[in-house]
Parts: structure tokens; C-alpha cells; sequence
């Protein structure tokens, strides 16, 4: 992922990681839920979210 921003131009400034969780339910997933809140409350330092695998976002 550093690589791939960096190419790209972008600084990665935060990540949040919910190691070997499912993405069955977000239940669990603390720091997808902390990042959706960040997103939401319009405290994200961020305009930019990079995913590794887009089905680690969930399974719907």
C-alpha cells in the first residue's frame, strides 16, 4: 500500500486495521467502525481512504 501511494502521489496520514477479522459483520471491526465515525463527524485528516483487497470492506 505505501508503495502504491507513494507512486501516486499520496501521503498516507492514518490507517486503521482490523487484522484477520471477517468482514462478514462489522460487529468486531473497531477500527472500521472508528474510521466510518472519523469519516462522518468530519474529523478525518483524510479525502483519500486506500483499501488493499475491496472485499475486505465486506461481504453484502
Amino acid at each position: 500500500m505505501r508503495e502504491y501511494a507513494e507512486r501516486r502521489g499520496i501521503r498516507i496520514v492514518k490507517t486503521y486495521s482490523d487484522d484477520a477479522k471477517s468482514a462478514l459483520i462489522i460487529g468486531g471491526r473497531m477500527a472500521l467502525q472508528q474510521m466510518i465515525a472519523d469519516v462522518e463527524s468530519g474529523v478525518a485528516e483524510f479525502s483519500v481512504i486506500l483499501v488493499y483487497d475491496v472485499i475486505r470492506w465486506g461481504r453484502f
